[in-house]
């Protein structure tokens, strides 16, 4: 069918299906970093997984069928839509719990729309929060998403993660966030998508 867009797919995937395709995902990125390592390059790389298919995967399994010695292996980061898991820090921290043994580690991805529930949490397991790109643009200029980007680059700090801004497509945004304390950044400005 040649290259399938997520959308296309998605929708109609069962559970099962999920958590075959995650399963695929983490054997994957596990396989690339095993041949880009011969080349001195060690790369944490990101994935986006559901929080339910999360719960149920045994990802031990998965991980040691890959490498049994974890110890060069730089991890990897799972990716975790923040309007699936904002609202039960207990969640994240148990799913954090589960996942860490193994050098993985959890991101708040599009994060902000749940900023006023975030700012309550005592404490957050998340490497990295990754503000969604609707806060990003115009974020040096528009009076509404300036403070929620603020916030969020605050928050991620303050829980020991860092800040990344999706959706960088102007040089102003890239100014605001880094003048913000924003870490990173990401999107057509910096970089187009690849193979």
């Amino acid at each position: 069918f040649g290259i399938l867009q997520p959308g296309s797919f998605m929708p109609g995937a069962k559970a099962a299906d999920l958590a075959r395709l995650a399963e695929l995902g983490i054997v994957t990125v596990m396989q690339a970093e095993q041949r880009f390592a011969p080349i001195g390059v060690h790369l944490k790389v990101s994935l986006d997984i559901d929080v339910e298919t999360l719960k149920q995967l045994p990802l031990p399994d998965i991980v040691h069928s890959q490498r049994a010695d974890l110890s060069h292996w730089p991890g990897m980061i799972i990716d975790i839509e923040e309007s699936q898991i904002a609202t039960d820090m207990a969640l994240a921290q148990a799913l954090d719990a589960r996942v860490a043994p193994l050098k993985i580690r959890l991101a708040l991805d599009n994060a902000g729309r749940s900023h006023a529930e975030l700012v309550k949490a005592t404490a957050m397991p998340f490497v990295e929060f990754k503000l969604a790109a609707m806060y990003v643009a115009n974020c040096g200029t528009d009076a509404g998403n300036a403070p929620i980007c603020r916030t969020m680059i605050e928050l991620a700090h303050k829980h020991g993660g860092t800040a990344l801004g999706l959706g960088v497509t102007k040089a102003a945004d890239l100014r605001a966030l880094s003048s913000m304390g924003c870490d990173f950044g990401q999107g057509s400005l910096l970089g187009l998508p690849m193979p």
